[in-house]
């Protein structure tokens, strides 16, 4: 448990076994429902199955507390790959009986009422509250349907597909639920799919009802594919975003894409049509210079709509990618515009004396402000709580290189916090630096890091403009840095997809026209919008302090500052980013 969910002496440690929990793991729970079992050599035992704390338990040897109720529920028999159980790892989680899935509802239930069992009807009948609407999707693309009921459980919902005469409904398999909502999806809709009818069966001890009928339409797809954008991450391959799915072949034909770099055109070396099927990683044969021209051409959609040859500008936005210690699986990126990425990584924490992550970053030297928005944070199966989309600042990309993490984990159910680590010296221990903080603030969960000489600070934001510090330390790190975006999934075999925008790093701007007459000193910089600049002051080269002359907010201009200061020799000047 750690903040606000549980998380920490669960995630890894509870994964499998989780009937064999014999203690609460935290001081200051109630054990509700408890089980016998039996281990392999026949020692027997009782586990905790269902578990409560209140808010204000303390976790994590009290480093954290808990804001509100916590319910916890065992929602697994023994799992493991090896003789004598040979019971699939993760088995059992998800598929639970009718019996323990009504347990768990009704868990739930009293978890969103802070402890206290909500007031229910035995016998309230089946209604439906937002039935499916109807829907009209293009050929090729998906469409959701959706449902929100009440009624009393044990409850059945069925979901339903007319047979072809808009009369007869059979149950479409593999849609059957017992929850109170719940939807459907096609991933591709076509022709034969037009006019096709859906509706939802629910029943419960005291009565069945059936839902609206939705209507889905289907309408041709006559247009041919169209680039939505292509960007590349680290100058080396292009990421190439189209409006709609591709036919394979030539999607994946490298002849179909042409680099224009200066005055020199190339074939891209390899191309791949991502799993989405709308989406192209091109591989280059030479490094990109920060702008370059793609053509594109022989290119259709699943439909045989063919695009005419045309060329789009691009970017190079100069990250360098590496995965960060041992990681499973390995971390990749994708960018569909230069103002957008997604970082793919696996890796088990952040933390200790080693870290896995997949990071993108750029070289830094000296001061910076470093700013990105974290839009989303998902899985790619299973997403880990704890699982953690960064900004990073590092002295390198070696696993227990010294550095200052600021991090949004999940949203709800997930734990949902913004919080800072930092590991002040190589190989040395993680620790937590100030509050961990929620919510996450996504899809605007802001996240930043400040370096002025040797005192690094984190903050967070919720819109990009007034921002919260987390933390402020002085570290001993070198002058040159590597800072970027990364995520770690938090879980081995398995990834997370951070979404980032708005990657900024901004350093100390060069004062020029420095000048002295009259008694005043005077000079000028070049601002970026967004940034507040500070200029500081000494009169000493040896002095340690720095005193603040002013304060100017940027807005992409050159600013001047003038100092009415005493009649001395001499005065320093710099400009800090704040």
């Amino acid at each position: 448990m750690n903040g606000s969910t549980t998380a920490d002496p669960y995630d890894e440690l509870m994964d499998r076994n989780t009937s064999h929990i014999t203690d609460l793991p935290v001081a200051g729970g109630t054990r509700l429902a408890s089980a016998d079992y039996t281990v392999d050599n026949g020692t027997p035992g009782t586990a905790t199955v269902i578990a409560e704390w209140p808010a204000g338990t303390l976790v994590r040897g009290g480093l954290d507390i808990l804001g509100s109720y916590r319910f916890y529920f065992a929602a697994a028999s023994r799992e493991s790959g090896t003789a004598p159980n040979t019971v699939s790892t993760y088995a059992g989680r998800e598929n639970l009986t009718p019996t323990g899935e009504s347990m768990f509802l009704r868990a739930v239930q009293v978890a969103l009422n802070s402890g206290v069992p909500p007031v229910t009807n035995p016998l309230d009948p089946i209604g439906f509250t937002s039935p499916p609407a109807s829907a009209t999707i293009l050929r090729g693309r998906p469409v959701t349907f959706s449902v929100a009921l009440t009624g009393a459980p044990p409850r059945t919902v069925d979901w339903q597909r007319d047979t072809g005469d808009g009369m007869t409904f059979t149950n479409i398999p593999g849609a059957t639920t017992t929850f109170t909502a719940c939807r459907i999806t096609l991933a591709a809709v076509d022709l034969a799919d037009d006019n096709a009818k859906f509706r939802v069966v629910a029943s419960n001890p005291n009565n069945s009802a059936a839902s609206a009928v939705a209507t889905l339409t289907v309408t041709a797809d006559m247009a041919p594919p169209v680039v939505l954008s292509a960007t590349s991450l680290e100058g080396t391959n292009i990421s190439v975003c189209f409006d709609e799915k591709l036919e394979p072949m030539g999607a994946q034909d490298a002849f179909s894409y042409t680099v224009v770099d200066g005055m020199l055109g190339t074939a891209a070396s390899t191309a791949t049509l991502r799993p989405d099927g709308r989406t192209v990683d091109l591989a280059t044969t030479q490094p990109l210079a920060p702008t370059f021209t793609l053509g594109v051409s022989g290119l259709s959609d699943l439909f045989s709509n063919g695009a005419d040859a045309f060329e789009t500008n691009c970017v190079n936005l100069g990250f360098t990618a590496v995965d960060v210690g041992t990681v499973n699986p390995a971390g990749s990126h994708f960018a569909c515009n230069s103002n957008t990425f997604q970082v793919s990584g696996g890796g088990v924490n952040i933390t200790g004396a080693a870290d896995q992550l997949r990071f993108l970053y750029k070289t830094v030297e000296g001061n910076f402000d470093a700013r990105v928005r974290v839009t989303a944070l998902t899985g790619s199966d299973r997403l880990e709580s704890y699982a953690k989309a960064a900004l990073a600042a590092r002295e390198d990309t070696s696993p227990g290189a010294g550095n200052i993490t600021v991090f949004a984990t999940p949203s709800y159910p997930g734990d949902n916090n913004v919080g800072t680590t930092v590991r002040t010296n190589a190989a040395g221990l993680t620790g937590n630096l100030g509050p961990v903080v929620g919510p996450n603030g996504l899809p605007s969960g802001w996240l930043r890091i400040t370096r002025v000489g040797n005192v690094f600070t984190s903050y967070r934001s919720l819109d990009g403009m007034s921002w919260t510090q987390l933390g402020s330390i002085s570290l001993t790190y070198g002058a040159s840095m590597v800072v970027g975006a990364g995520v770690n999934s938090h879980r081995t075999g398995f990834l997370a997809t951070g979404t980032f925008s708005d990657f900024s790093i901004a350093t100390g701007p060069s004062i020029t026209g420095l000048m002295y007459s009259a008694g005043i000193f005077s000079g000028s910089f070049q601002t970026l919008a967004g940034y507040s600049y500070q200029v500081q002051y000494k009169d000493n080269i040896i002095d340690t302090m720095w005193q603040v002359l002013t304060t100017i907010p940027g807005d992409g201009t050159v600013k001047p500052f003038t100092d009415p200061g005493p009649a001395i020799a001499q005065r320093f000047y710099r400009v800090a980013i704040q």
